[in-house]
């Protein structure tokens, strides 16, 4: 399902609305997993989040209980953090020399920004290297 190329966007307000009285931000997130999943093509999703007590954006396991290891970690010094942190615009790479997890060969990085301040980003991944439409990183930014 296209949901921005068709301009149905009844399915994306019907999500907003189920989990905007949600308090558990763990579970709004898993909520958002699960509606990513169900409207991309992809097979990995995980939530980093600007960690400045430790320097790095973390992937809190919490959040993320699919991948069975401890918080997942990129130090400020990782050139990924100058494109989520201070650019503050999605970015996508496939096939690129390192990735977070060798089966990957797509990835995409959507800021999760406020109007004070970039909290972190959700990371989207595929294990076929095939790019990702605009219409999807719009749904993922819109979501």
């Amino acid at each position: 399902m296209n949901l921005l190329k068709t301009d149905n966007f009844d399915t994306l307000h019907d999500f907003s609305l189920s989990v905007s009285y949600i308090s558990d931000s763990i579970l709004v997130f898993s909520k958002v997993k699960d509606f990513l999943y169900q409207n991309l093509h992809c097979d990995e999703i995980l939530l980093f989040l600007d960690d400045r007590s430790r320097s790095c954006l973390t992937a809190p396991h919490p959040y993320n209980p699919n991948r069975n290891l401890e918080d997942i970690n990129i130090p400020y010094q990782d050139s990924l953090v100058k494109n989520i942190l201070i650019d503050r615009k999605f970015f996508t790479q496939m096939e690129p020399a390192e990735t977070f997890f060798p089966e990957f060969k797509s990835e995409l990085f959507i800021p999760l920004i406020s109007p004070e301040d970039t909290l972190g980003f959700i990371y989207i991944a595929r294990q076929q290297a095939t790019r990702f439409t605009i219409n999807e990183i719009k749904l993922v930014e819109f979501t």
